[in-house]
């Protein structure tokens, strides 16, 4: 493990075990392979001969892999990389901070473990009285909680106060992506046809693809930047922020039709086509930051060992770019997304997934990681569906049902009426005794699990999608810029489209009608795919004709419209709510 000097340990029960048993303090070091202030920390700090004796000899040294432990780094993490936080036997924080160089270091660890062994009872007096994120929750009563639809105005007006009007994006400084607060201000161009919120959107996209933050040369986008006209990058390039961004720049072209949005989504593609593509299927999970690097032109490149690949496969990860390769393909009709999106979805479910336990956190070197957390079989699920709204094929579907149940059993929260991050088997050293309901990943829950009682007319699903979103309800307003998801989730709720497509697989008026349908900037549709033979029977129980194809019958919550035949009458359909 990293930090040659030291002799650390793994995150498990035999370093907690020492801990105990030796009566010391634990050191948690929470790094990432494409953070440049981790590899400093190693090579500075973590290589220095003082640092590594008191380590040794006074603390238990854990060190945790940020990418491949998202539960640890969630309740540890104390406001960056790397993580460095001192932790009792048990596993709380007694204190911590951030990157440390070598002489503030020596004094951390000096003063920290003198507390520890001084102060103990006061230390365990303190923490008693630390109360947890989750007793925000506690204190709400789901049942007496009324769906509020003025929320979602409320956290638009949000948006709006903190847009920068000047550089674009939201806040002063630093400057990150903001994602599904851009998807908010362009569903609510699209819903009120007020240009501002069209202006604010295209502003930032724009803002963000003409800056240091996009690299240039090799494509990609860097993953945020220090300063508030969107310099000064931090160069590493994760699959996720492509992920989210590639949507952006889809749905911004969509929206607005500027070319050059459409050529920094094409930009994305090109990236991950290059660097991120396992050509087995899957996408690797980041590239290293390499300031000296990304500062050359093309040819002083050349000359340069490009930054490292993690090749690691992160399956939420892969979730998401496969939802936004889909969604993509849906946009530009590159027939290579579509492809690529399947072709990732067959190796997960292939070496990542078991019906018993889900799907895994991450593959990499042959082997699947551990499993048991709500983020990969979520975004991987959500990812299916998509599959099946964009393919037809029933399989995907029927997968996506298998891990809604899988995390309805597993995860769901009957008290608080959550998702749970850790399954309810996770281990449970330290925090991980304690399960966290994320506010973002509860959200998006809410979104998928609507999304799937309207395809297959479950209740179940809907009592879940309600009550998350009614938890949620409670507590929105902590979360400032990013309750923008939530507001997509409580809109999609209330305010989507579903669509009944009848179709035939053989029939190319079929294909024409579907890619129209998929192509439409209508982020809230639900799209249920009834193949006149395969599904026969479910299309006479709803009532159509399986002998009419292609027909989309579009529903807008109890009102229904005529069927529509063709792209012109399909659109204009969508075009009026």
């Amino acid at each position: 493990m990293g930090g040659t000097k030291i002799n650390w340990l793994e995150w498990g029960s035999e370093a907690f075990a020492k801990a105990k048993k030796e009566d010391k303090p634990i050191l948690l070091d929470i790094s990432a392979v494409w953070c440049h202030w981790c590899h400093r920390m190693d090579e500075d700090t973590y290589s220095d001969n003082e640092v590594a004796n008191i380590i040794n000899e006074k603390f238990i040294p854990i060190k945790v892999d940020n990418d491949k432990r998202p539960d640890v780094n969630a309740r540890y993490n104390m406001g960056g990389w790397p993580t460095t936080a001192v932790l009792t036997p048990e596993g709380e924080t007694i204190a911590g901070a951030t990157y440390i160089p070598p002489v503030q270091m020596k004094h951390f660890l000096e003063d920290l473990y003198d507390v520890y062994k001084k102060d103990k009872s006061e230390i365990k007096n303190k923490l008693s009285q630390i109360s947890r994120r989750e007793s925000i929750m506690s204190l709400a009563k789901i049942e007496e909680v009324k769906l509020n639809p003025e929320i979602f105005e409320d956290i638009v007006d949000n948006l709006v106060l903190n847009f920068d009007m000047e550089y674009g994006g939201f806040g002063i400084e630093p400057k990150f992506p903001s994602s599904e607060a851009i998807r908010l201000l362009l569903l609510k161009y699209r819903k009120s046809k007020n240009e501002q919120y069209l202006k604010m959107a295209t502003k930032t996209l724009l803002a963000m693809y003409n800056s240091e933050m996009y690299d240039k040369v090799e494509n990609g986008f860097f993953r945020y930047c220090v300063r508030r006209n969107w310099t000064e990058p931090h160069y590493e390039k994760m699959l996720e922020d492509h992920a989210e961004l590639l949507r952006n720049y889809a749905e911004g072209y969509q929206a607005s039709k500027d070319e050059e949005i459409k050529k920094a989504a094409l930009g994305i593609i090109k990236y991950a086509q290059e660097k991120l593509e396992n050509k087995e299927g899957g996408f690797f999970g980041s590239q290293d930051a390499d300031e000296e690097y990304y500062k050359l032109d093309l040819e002083g490149r050349k000359k340069k060992t490009p930054p490292l690949i993690d090749k690691t496969i992160y399956v939420n990860w892969n979730g998401k770019m496969v939802s936004s390769y889909l969604y993509a393909f849906s946009v530009l009709q590159d027939t290579h997304l579509k492809e690529f999106a399947l072709k990732t979805i067959d190796f997960v479910l292939k070496d990542c997934y078991s019906q018993e336990g889900g799907v895994c956190h991450f593959y990499a070197t042959g082997k699947k990681g551990m499993g048991g957390l709500l983020t990969d079989n979520l975004y991987f699920a959500s990812a299916l569906l998509d599959a099946y709204e964009i393919a037809g094929e029933q399989k995907y579907l029927e997968k996506a049902k298998e891990l809604a149940d899988f995390m309805i059993k597993n995860f769901f929260d009957k008290e608080k009426g959550g998702f749970r991050d850790i399954s309810n088997k996770h281990e449970n050293l330290g925090k991980l005794e304690k399960a966290e309901h994320s506010f973002i990943e509860n959200s998006f829950a809410a979104r998928f699990f609507v999304r799937l009682y309207y395809i297959t007319d479950n209740e179940e699903y809907h009592k879940k999608s309600e009550a998350v979103l009614k938890l949620l309800q409670t507590m929105y307003e902590y979360y400032g810029i990013f309750a923008a998801t939530y507001a997509l989730s409580l809109d999609f709720y209330l305010n989507h489209a579903m669509v009944n497509f009848i179709y035939s697989k053989k029939d190319e008026k079929s294909k024409s009608l579907h890619s129209e349908l998929l192509k439409a900037y209508y982020p809230s549709k639900i799209i249920r795919m009834l193949e006149v033979n395969e599904n026969k029977s479910q299309i006479e129980k709803l009532g159509y004709d399986p002998n009419t194809f292609p027909a989309a019958f579009v529903c807008f919550g109890t009102m229904c419209m005529p069927p529509a035949f063709n792209p012109e009458k399909l659109l204009g359909i969508l075009a009026k709510q």
